[in-house]
């Protein structure tokens, strides 16, 4: 980073409204107020610079204490990760009741892993957490303290404990479905978000309204066309019986159909 770009990060964080990204941010607020269903529940301008504020102030404070694996992924699942979400509850509780209207409306949850995966959630999902009110303010941002490229893993930690959270609830109408979307070859470890805060969130919360995960989420794995196709793209030819087009396997047994996706991924050309 050059000192001229270091210096606008520096001052974003000593002064949150001059931040880079905050006119962003701000225009977001006035596009989704526009169409939000509920003035009520709009947020406004002082909301949007507290919840600024909050989330640049955690980021900051706690990306030191981010626990890392020796490839430098986050470790979401280590003791020491949760309590520097916990710094986020009251932002996410403030984008959740916001986007309360949203999630009673839809009737569809997706959540993904990989960029196929993301694709065909968002085809075939009301609702996925980039689309809601709780991230959508941050979708697609980056690093608010500057590391190119990657999302600060406390803030997406943190919305997408309050997404899942969400969707538990609407799992209390049994009409309702979530869809679960990876692609062959996905990350199962300490670096994967659903396996280790969403799942757990929504395992939790569909408990607290009687139901079982089983009988609300079903797992797809999505079919691309190389191992080292990264456009998201899938394969649309693939077309097997009983599944929608473009999927390997589906069912509600996630190790066996993440199974069958990871067999079907060895078997591709790796260009």
């Amino acid at each position: 980073m050059d000192k001229g770009a270091a210096a606008a990060w520096k001052l974003g964080r000593d002064k949150p409204e001059s931040h880079p990204y905050y006119e962003k941010f701000k225009a977001r607020i006035g596009l989704i107020n526009k169409a939000h269903p509920s003035k009520d529940d709009a947020v406004s301008g002082d909301d949007g610079l507290s919840i600024w504020t909050n989330v640049l102030t955690t980021i900051t404070n706690t990306n030191a204490e981010v626990p890392r694996n020796a490839d430098g992924w986050a470790v979401y699942n280590d003791k020491a990760f949760a309590p520097l979400m916990s710094g986020l509850d009251e932002v996410v509780g403030k984008l959740s009741s916001f986007a309360s209207a949203q999630f009673t409306k839809a009737r569809s949850f997706g959540f993904w892993s990989t960029w196929e995966g993301y694709k065909m959630a968002e085809a075939r999902s009301d609702l996925t957490l980039e689309t809601s009110g709780i991230a959508a303010l941050f979708d697609g941002l980056d690093s608010l303290i500057g590391i190119k490229g990657v999302m600060d893993p406390v803030l997406f930690g943190a919305l997408s404990r309050g997404y899942a959270e969400m969707v538990a609830k609407e799992m209390a109408d049994k009409k309702k479905t979530i869809g679960v979307y990876a692609g062959g070859g996905v990350n199962t470890g300490t670096a994967n978000i659903w396996s280790v805060i969403e799942s757990k969130a929504l395992e939790s919360g569909i408990k607290g309204v009687g139901r079982e995960m089983e009988k609300c989420v079903t797992y797809y794995s999505v079919a691309r066309k190389t191992q080292n196709d990264g456009t998201g793209a899938g394969d649309k030819t693939v077309n097997e019986p009983g599944l929608p087009p473009g999927v390997w396997a589906m069912g509600t047994d996630r190790n066996a159909v993440l199974a069958e996706g990871n067999r079907r991924f060895a078997l591709l050309p790796k260009e």
